[in-house]
């Protein structure tokens, strides 16, 4: 603050103010707005108390705050008072005990109740330092005075003790010492079966001053190397289902003043294992298997030997068995089969081949097909076969002529592949072939036959195709009129609903201004000034409401039915704002709320004027009716790239989640009295979307019950060469 005229009778003429508030998320700021004391100590540091953000130390030079609270042992973040003592340390009173707090080692001492305060809850600024530095503070049972210098903390290190000590398992439950046969107090190790494996403890620090607040830490190495933290309500602590180990139990105490035995008690708990996990039965149980895997290896070897000597014994005698069965089934196959050597005479020949030449399978051998054949069809069979032979690649299943039993003339499907010893050396070819002649003409017919079935078949799709397209067409037709019949009903469920409540709602102020201008006419004669004022500033009341139910509803027909021009410009946003907090002036006067202007002069938008002055009246008229008593609505504006993003913030009674649902939607009922009895229907805000959307933006909302809402729009920047 700076100091102008202090005589001046404007507050702005007065001095230059700043104002510190917290900002949610944002590090170095008031930690709470509710402040309940300002001290400046003897160092000339600026202290705040907060209700329910701890203790604040102000920072003159950056303008910044540091926060002191729970998160360093403040017992409660409600700071009624704060006072000081000759050794610069502060003493804080406030809802739950007295605080001593050392603002140089930041240290904390909480006192309670049980330290000898008159109670824990201490009354906001009741606090008071005498000249002789004695402290009072004001409580709820009265006031607690005391020199600072008078108060010693209790420096005794206590000693701490395991006061019960029970083992159990399988249903039985053993106390240390009967199972030990030795006084707890000197037990320091435990040897347990690993049926055994529930254990609980219980202990205490040995310091009596304020035992209530004595406090503890304990851990069970092994098992868990963490501390755990209890306080004196909980001394106490059970350990289930323990594997087998090595556990060592430590706990250590403090007193009232937290002086800790850093030493503790320890107890060393062993828990043997069962017998099949211990290393001799492992041993064992190795030695079994290995004995066990090497009887088997030895059979499996024996077994696999004597296998071996019967399967060749076996296929020796099925060798020839084999060859027989080979040579009966070549013999019947209906194909021809043979082998020839490298010079074309057959080696090996079936009946089928034999049929044909017209001799038999014995006759044929080393015989060529020049002894049988034309010499033109001998020769191609063996220019053919010494190709093979020579190139190594067979030839599968290829067309080549040939003589029936009759000797007319055929199609073979002849396959020939080079035959090759162990060396890989051609000594030969093999070959297979079959008589397709009837196979071939009939092909040939399906194939024809086939042709006209393809060309049907094309006819038949193309029409198929005509009749799904048509069918595809009528479907979507049917579709889309299912669509809109559909969003037709609910548009006139919706609009009769919306109808209905806006009906209800202007019955309310009409039946208002009906029954008190009734009573004005028969009470007029009887009734004072002020009576007749009275209802006269009610009638009134109901009128405005009426009146602005009536224009939200013409102005939200107007644009359903697009009858409201959009005609967008350049326009300063900030003049709107001016405007509108002008017209709105006295209701907020009335209501004490402070209306403030954030906005920078000549931000410019490109908007359609009226539209936007009629978004910004709604919601600003919002924002003043659920704004309590004192409250302040402020209009500000960031810059979001092409976009200018406008916030209207209130302090006000805020929305909880269920209800921010409901708004902007117009088949939702929604209407909230306001913080002094006004009345509404939400249509204003449903205008505002429309008139947004209208401009390609978007409004949105944040709130949370009981502290206030924000309300923003965006709107594009003003363009350049537009007046």
């Amino acid at each position: 603050m700076t100091i102008k005229d202090i005589n001046a009778m404007d507050p702005e003429d007065i001095a230059n103010f700043t104002a510190y508030m917290n900002v949610p998320g944002q590090a170095n700021t008031l930690s709470h707005n509710d402040v309940f004391s300002i001290y400046e100590d003897k160092n000339g540091v600026l202290w705040i108390g907060t209700g329910g953000g701890g203790l604040n130390r102000f920072d003159r030079i950056h303008e910044s705050f540091r926060s002191f609270s729970q998160d360093i042992g403040f017992v409660d973040d409600m700071i009624y008072e704060i006072l000081e003592d000759t050794h610069n340390n502060l003493w804080l009173g406030t809802s739950n005990g007295i605080i001593k707090f050392n603002p140089k080692t930041e240290t904390v001492r909480n006192y309670v109740k049980a330290d000898g305060l008159q109670h824990n809850v201490f009354n906001p600024g009741a606090a008071f330092r005498s000249p002789s530095g004695e402290l009072y503070f004001g409580g709820v049972d009265g006031y607690t005075s005391f020199y600072p210098d008078s108060i010693r903390e209790n420096l005794n290190t206590p000693e701490i003790a395991i006061t019960t000590f029970q083992i159990s398992g399988k249903g039985k439950t053993y106390n240390a010492r009967d199972y030990t046969r030795t006084s707890l107090h000197y037990i320091k190790k435990v040897n347990l079966p690993n049926y055994l494996n529930d254990i609980s403890f219980e202990f205490s620090s040995l310091d009596y001053i304020a035992p209530e607040k004595n406090l503890y830490k304990y851990r069970l190495a092994g098992y868990h190397d963490d501390w755990t933290y209890a306080d004196a309500s909980r001394r106490f602590v059970t350990y289930t289902n323990l594997p087998p180990g090595r556990y060592i139990f430590t706990v250590k105490g403090s007193n009232n003043d937290q002086v800790w035995n850093e030493e503790g008690r320890s107890i060393e708990i062993i828990i043997s294992p069962p017998f099949y996990k211990t290393s001799i039965f492992r041993l064992a149980m190795l030695l079994v298997l290995l004995g066990a895997l090497s009887f088997l290896v030895f059979y499996i070897v024996t077994r696999y030997q004597h296998e071996k000597l019967r399967v060749e014994e076996e296929m020796k005698e099925s060798i020839l068995d084999e060859r027989n069965q080979l040579r009966t089934l070549i013999d019947n196959m209906p194909d021809f089969i043979y082998i020839k050597d490298r010079e074309s005479r057959f080696i090996v020949a079936n009946k089928k081949v034999a049929t044909i030449m017209g001799s038999t399978t014995e006759e044929i051998i080393n015989k060529t097909d020049f002894d049988y054949y034309t010499h033109d069809l001998a020769s191609q069979y063996y220019e053919d076969e010494q190709m093979i032979m020579k190139t190594l690649e067979p030839k599968i299943n290829y067309e080549e002529p040939g003589l029936d039993e009759q000797g007319n003339r055929v199609i073979i499907s002849t396959t020939k592949v080079p035959l090759t010893n162990k060396d890989g050396e051609v000594v030969g070819i093999v070959g297979m072939g079959r008589d397709i002649t009837k196979t071939k003409r009939i092909e040939i017919q399906l194939r024809k036959r086939t042709e006209d079935l393809q060309e049907t078949n094309r006819l038949l799709e193309e029409r198929q195709e005509e009749i799904q397209q048509q069918a595809e067409e009528l479907s979507a037709q049917a579709d889309n009129l299912r669509k809109i019949n559909d969003e037709l009903e609910r548009l006139n469920r919706t609009k009769d609903k919306f109808f209905s409540i806006i009906a209800h709602d202007l019955r309310n102020p009409f039946h208002a201004i009906i029954g008190f201008s009734e009573l004005l006419t028969k009470e007029y004669g009887s009734m004072n000034d002020q009576q007749k004022i009275g209802l006269l500033e009610l009638i009134n009341v109901s009128s405005e409401g009426a009146f602005n139910l009536l224009e939200n509803l013409l102005q939200w027909a107007r644009t359903q039915t697009d009858k409201i021009k959009y005609s967008p410009e350049n326009i300063d946003i900030n003049e709107i704002v001016v405007s509108t907090l002008g017209l709105l002036s006295i209701t907020a006067e009335k209501k004490h709320i402070k209306l403030v202007n954030a906005l920078e002069p000549k931000t410019q938008v490109y908007a359609d004027k009226n539209m936007i002055n009629t978004v910004i009246r709604n919601l600003v008229s919002n924002a003043v009716k659920f704004t309590k008593n004192g409250g302040e609505v402020r209009i500000s504006a960031t810059d979001k790239e092409s976009m200018i993003e406008i916030h209207v913030r209130d302090t006000g009674i805020g929305m909880n989640k269920e209800n921010l649902g409901k708004l902007f939607r117009i088949d939702t009922y929604h209407s909230t009295t306001g913080t002094a009895g006004e009345m509404g229907t939400g249509l204003g805000l449903i205008i505002c979307k429309e008139f947004v959307e209208k401009h390609g933006g978007k409004i949105k909302v944040e709130s949370e019950d009981k502290k206030g809402s924000t309300f923003s729009f965006n709107l594009p920047k003003e363009k350049e060469g537009e007046k």
